[in-house]
């Protein structure tokens, strides 16, 4: 890849197309290999979506796949037996990377560039990445850096008066060639997504992402959540990602979700789901005792059949919100 975030696609490449066309990431996977005479494979309507992902890896000479992190928890059963030589490129994006996933996953793609690449809609798609390498394995909470801007985009971090910060967490700001200075005939979204920075002499345009990070010294940042899944319980600041990275050492799975109950005149709750697995409840807060304070440690664990995924691929908290109310 070039100093400017280009990176070297050519005729030959063969690109895997897995996502609905609503979805952002389908952009990527389609209109590229158009532009450079390259061919892509869409996945049959037919069948479970994993097996035919598998199926096309396996069968069709991929050497680009742009996938949302989810598919690799789906995909861990396969690993060991999949060996994809010719995949030149693995990029993941939509969703918290994590490590452990991941450094799996490199042993079956072992000749490709492995990359966790980050950026919203607004941005045109993606816009910050980071490499893994062995020497590259920058993560908090078990989920993977997001890495540095890319060329033409600026990124800062603000606090909730929209001030820039340096050294603590707040929410990623991205400026930028590529980033929309505005929505479309909306003026009420547009006055709580976008804001104008004072960077030194410049006033930059900037889109708010919802996203909570903090810069390392050496440049990467880090993903922490969304500002919608920091919250407070009993007084605590309780971050949902923490509490499934806690879920997920103690069960040794990565197939679960936990979702924040609040209702009126109801108490909230934090509620997990875990796939297909036996619970003892008992025994399971006492482990996660180890990891997490009392308050972070969920009210309900919910052993299901399937964790829900929308369309694009991504873990459906929605559904699994509606599903902790009807249990309720």
């Amino acid at each position: 890849m070039s100093d400017k975030g280009q990176y070297d696609f050519n005729s030959q490449d063969r690109f895997l197309q897995m996502f609905e066309l609503t979805f952002d990431l389908s952009v990527m996977s389609f209109m590229v290999p158009l532009k450079i005479g390259a061919s892509f494979f869409l996945l049959p309507e037919n069948g479970v979506l994993y097996f035919n992902i598998v199926k096309a890896l396996l069968e069709k000479n991929i050497s680009v796949v742009l996938m949302v992190p989810s598919v690799l928890s789906f995909l861990k059963s396969y690993m060991k037996e999949l060996k994809l030589p010719n995949i030149r490129y693995s990029l993941f994006c939509g969703e918290a990377l994590e490590i452990n996933l991941v450094n799996e996953w490199k042993k079956s793609v072992f000749n490709a560039a492995v990359e966790n690449v980050y950026g919203p809609t607004e941005a045109t798609i993606f816009c910050l990445r980071y490499v893994l390498d062995e020497n590259n394995q920058i993560q908090y909470n078990g989920v993977v850096s997001i890495g540095k801007p890319m060329g033409n985009i600026q990124a800062y971090i603000v606090d909730k008066n929209n001030n820039v910060i340096n050294g603590e967490k707040g929410e990623l700001v991205l400026c930028g060639d590529q980033v929309i200075n505005e929505y479309w005939r909306n003026e009420v979204s547009n006055q709580k997504a976008f804001i104008n920075l004072e960077i030194g002499s410049k006033r930059l345009r900037g889109y708010k992402t919802g996203d909570i990070v903090f810069l390392r010294k050496d440049g990467n940042f880090i993903y922490c959540g969304r500002l919608d899944s920091q919250i407070q319980i009993n007084g605590y600041r309780v971050e949902i990602g923490q509490v499934e990275y806690a879920l997920k050492k103690v069960l040794n799975s990565n197939k679960l979700a936990v979702v924040y109950i609040n209702r009126e005149g109801i108490e909230s709750e934090l509620h997990a789901f875990v796939e297909e697995m036996k619970i003892n409840q008992e025994s399971l807060r006492i482990k996660l005792s180890e990891f997490i304070p009392a308050y972070m440690i969920p009210n309900k664990i919910t052993s299901i059949k399937k964790i829900p995924l929308n369309l694009n691929g991504k873990i459906n908290r929605k559904e699994l919100k509606k599903i902790a109310i009807d249990k309720a």
